[in-house]
């Protein structure tokens, strides 16, 4: 065994054994990010064990991401499924009433006859989406002065927040050309440009005059 190796084998020893998500998971912000994401896991998950652990998950990884850009690909797998077993215990009575709540949702199927309906009851997710869409545009353009004016941007984050919604809600249930998905990325466009426009056109002035 050469020395990188070496090098590479300790370093692998020493993330496994460090208290690796212990030290940069708060866990008042899982509780937080639990609710958010409730909606979805439910819909994507067989059983209230499978829930438990999915829910975790996403919010334990969410955060790994906003806070440190690291996805799960970069994650310790082992110990990130220790931690998120053991989180989701901690707030299993917490998980418990989200789980349940979830049942009083109509099965989006039958919500496709009045489409707006299944996006306004998903505002809060829409709006998450809003800031990734803001973060992925700053990584894929190196700074969002890289984007032409203003307006371009607001129409990216649009664009961005429309096709997170779709793939993470809509996919496997209406095509993307559907009458039904037109009407609800219609209301998506209205819903962000009146909330977050302004902001998002502030924002983009207030980091290029930063850059300059």
């Amino acid at each position: 065994m050469n020395l990188q190796e070496s090098i590479r084998r300790i370093l692998r020893e020493e993330l496994n054994e460090s208290s690796f998500f212990r030290r940069r998971i708060n866990l008042d912000e899982v509780k937080k990010l639990l609710p958010i994401h409730a909606e979805q896991v439910y819909g994507e998950t067989k059983s209230y064990e499978q829930f438990k652990y999915e829910l975790t998950l996403r919010a334990v990884e969410a955060i790994m991401w906003n806070n440190y850009e690291l996805g799960w690909e970069d994650l310790p797998e082992k110990e990130e499924i220790e931690f998120v077993n053991e989180v989701a215990n901690m707030f299993n009575k917490t998980i418990k009433k989200l789980y349940n709540s979830q049942y009083r949702y109509v099965p989006l199927q039958e919500e496709l006859s009045n489409p707006i309906n299944s996006i306004r009851r998903r505002l809060d997710v829409v709006d998450w989406l809003v800031e990734f869409s803001v973060r992925e545009i700053e990584r894929q353009y190196n700074g969002i002065c890289k984007v032409r004016t203003p307006e371009t941007f607001l129409e990216i984050v649009i664009e961005k927040t429309g096709d997170g919604m779709y793939w993470d809600y809509f996919a496997n249930t209406i095509d993307d050309d559907s009458d039904e998905w037109n009407e609800m990325y219609r209301f998506i466009s209205i819903y962000v440009e009146q909330k977050f426009g302004d902001k998002l056109k502030q924002y983009y002035h207030t980091q290029c005059v930063e850059l300059k």
